[in-house]
């Protein structure tokens, strides 16, 4: 955050969206009767959902459904079950990429048989787990295993398979927590219609991500916009570790560990500095430690060697292999405002790109250390992954995961792009001043974020203090395992001078918070602080769904330049929810506070109120 907040404080498919929809006026409202289940994210394949981010979950139990379990001794570095050119997916043959095999038909981790069989009902009743093959306890970044599920059906009626992307239909889905995408997509498909009285196997290619440390993992049946069918798998703890690698060249002269046993902070910066301005450092796919603050104040590109700008992003599960700057436990920046900088807090740079680079800033590791404590005491720059004073600079298929606190990615400077890149899991809700956004913007005009993901941030998934003729527009915003201030938010930080988004777009993004979200989306300052309203701004054709208001302007628009808000589909809110400050009445899913000014192109608010407390 430019200023830190008081003690108040990518997507390439279609989204589907299994809900029933009533026309109010020229806004679309639907309301949400189940656990949104059904509302699933992005990746490269609108067949799977998306691949890429996820978080920490509760444990679950099996219902007390008989369990079997075993753990999957198949595995791999690629997402391949069969190989070379031999016949696969029949039944008797080998299983085919990703463990699949022909219809009807499921891997058992080396050969494709019958998914469905008979199963004996008596004294059991709905979706009933009967055993599983379970994923190893430990993986390596980026790599494949298998693993299965078996559930009986002793419902009422068959299970109709679909395929992932559908809105109806039964499907595996993850739960710990629900709708999680840290092993894979959120949900697989059933291999075939499962009659009452059979049971079914669903098997699973269990795609580890590049973020070290213990990740829950788990499954549960769902049917489709309806609700989750309960007995969920038994839930495992998968510890994802790198292994002992001998070093790579960064560069010449420069080697480092790609395992992060031992830092590369110095070899990397070596590197950055014999590159000339203009010039592009490649480096190798690996898991770099960083024990000290990385500076680049020059023009030029920062990218994972073999990688280009059209490959899903370093979180995306289709993904490739990236370059990772992973904070070591001990790091402190310093007063540096990010371990990773673009440019100085004094001098700003330009022309900078990031290109397939994940910095991850290990937050789970690092809470003892020094920088920690900072953030406990309200120095939230300690605690900051990347800082950027950069002008006319990009950021694309990269990411910022498991910031300490502050924000994942804060920045300075015009003419910014941020595309089809991954927030993840950076700060912590439930814990005083250990908030972090996502991205912070604190004033850029002529800027792009633009097809990136936004999940289980802390403080706000994306926030802007300003902007003008910039475009903030087909973004994923999803709280699944922790609760947001707010998804996305206009902001001017408590300056009158910032918060101009005259020619401004926030457009088309998607907002989903089964986790919660105190705002969907937030226009305005004026639940954080008293200062002027926003300048301007187009919101409009976006989904925003399960906050405790779904868009509230409160504090947005002027007289001369009102902010636009149209054509919006809003999920339904309860009356009265739970902020900050605690209980607050009069919610609803459109709220717009008497002092904004805003243009509902002929639409109708349906509150107006103001409230207390972010």
């Amino acid at each position: 955050m430019p200023m830190p907040r008081t003690a108040l404080k990518g997507c390439r498919t279609t989204i589907p969206l299994p809900l029933q929809f009533a026309t109010i006026d020229a806004m679309k409202f639907f309301w949400v009767t189940t656990a949104l289940v059904g509302i699933v994210g992005c990746g490269a394949s609108s067949d799977t959902g998306a691949g890429g981010a996820g978080g920490d979950g509760s444990g679950v139990s099996n219902g007390g459904s008989t369990t079997s379990t075993t753990t999957a001794d198949t595995s791999s570095s690629s997402s391949s079950g069969g190989g070379g050119s031999a016949p696969c997916g029949a039944s008797g043959e080998a299983c085919c990429a990703a463990f699949s095999c022909d219809a009807g038909l499921v891997c058992d981790g080396s050969s494709c048989g019958a998914a469905v069989g008979a199963f004996d009902c008596t004294g059991q009743s709905g979706a009933v787990f009967v055993s599983e093959v379970a994923p190893p306890a430990t993986m390596e970044p980026w790599q494949t295993a298998f693993a299965s599920v078996t559930y009986a059906n002793c419902g009422a009626s068959t299970w109709t398979a679909s395929a992932a992307s559908s809105p109806t239909g039964v499907k595996l889905g993850p739960s710990t927590p629900h709708d999680s995408e840290i092993w894979g997509p959120s949900r697989v498909a059933l291999p075939a219609d499962v009659p009452v009285g059979s049971q079914v196997t669903v098997a699973v290619a269990v795609h580890a991500l590049p973020l070290t440390g213990p990740h829950p993992y788990g499954f549960e049946l769902v049917d489709e916009g309806v609700a989750w069918l309960g007995n969920p798998s038994p839930t495992h703890v998968v510890d994802v570790e790198a292994v002992t690698a001998a070093p790579v060249a960064l560069c010449a002269g420069q080697m480092a560990d790609p395992a992060g046993g031992s830092s590369a902070s110095a070899a990397l910066q070596a590197c950055i500095d014999a590159t000339a301005s203009g010039g592009t450092l490649a480096l190798p796919a690996g898991i770099f430690r960083m024990t000290g603050v990385v500076h680049i104040d020059k023009p030029m590109t920062l990218t994972t060697g073999g990688t280009t700008s059209e490959m899903p992003s370093c979180l995306d599960h289709a993904g490739p292999e990236c370059v990772v700057l992973r904070a070591d436990e001990n790091l402190s920046p310093s007063g540096a405002r990010g371990f990773v900088r673009l440019g100085s807090l004094a001098t700003q740079t330009s022309a900078v790109t990031l290109a397939h680079v994940l910095v991850d800033g290990n937050r789970g590791a690092r809470l003892g250390g020094a920088a920690a404590a900072q953030c406990a005491a309200g120095n939230n720059g300690e605690g900051i992954n990347i800082g950027a004073n950069c002008a006319s600079c990009t950021v694309v298929g990269s990411g910022s995961a498991r910031a300490l606190c502050g924000t994942g990615l804060e920045w300075d400077g015009d003419g910014i792009t941020v595309d089809h890149s991954d927030f993840l899991g950076n700060g912590d809700h439930a814990t005083q001043n250990m908030w972090s956004d996502g991205l912070t913007i604190h004033k850029s005009d002529n800027a792009k974020v633009i097809g990136s993901r936004f999940v289980d941030n802390s403080d706000v998934g994306f926030i802007s203090g300003g902007g003008k003729n910039s475009h903030y527009d087909g973004n994923t915003a999803r709280q699944i395992a922790q609760t947001a201030f707010a998804a996305l938010m206009l902001d001017n930080f408590n300056n009158g001078a910032l918060g101009d988004f005259t020619g401004t777009t926030l457009a088309n993004n998607v907002v989903v918070c089964p986790a919660g979200c105190h705002f969907g989306i937030e226009l305005g300052p004026h639940p954080w602080y008293a200062s002027p309203n926003i300048i301007g701004g187009s919101v409009t054709g976006n989904t925003v769904v399960g906050a405790n208001i779904e868009i509230n302007a409160q504090g947005a628009g002027t007289v001369a330049s009102p902010t636009i808000i149209s054509g919006n589909t809003l999920g339904g809110v309860p009356a009265t929810s739970t902020f900050q400050c605690g209980a607050v009445n009069g919610c609803s899913a459109l709220n717009v506070s008497p002092e904004s000014h805003v243009d509902l192109q002929g639409g109708n608010a349906t509150g107006s109120i103001s409230v207390p407390c972010p």
